[in-house]
């Protein structure tokens, strides 16, 4: 599955997370799917500290 996935993706895909408030719920799934668990870097998905760099704006919150 994984090699299948990784021909189809081109490049890797980057998120500029900002936090828009709530319960943090989602902050909490968010930091676990970057965990050592689920990995999401494998399948190149990574996480940008400015929105410059960013493919993907990831607004978790209400």
């Amino acid at each position: 599955m994984k090699a299948s996935l990784l021909k189809k993706i081109k490049r890797s895909a980057y998120v500029y997370r900002v936090d828009c408030g709530g319960c943090n719920g989602c902050e909490i799934e968010i930091f676990a799917t970057l965990s050592p668990l689920f990995d999401a870097e494998r399948f190149g998905i990574k996480v940008v500290p400015s929105p410059r760099h960013a493919d993907i704006l990831l607004l978790p919150g209400q």
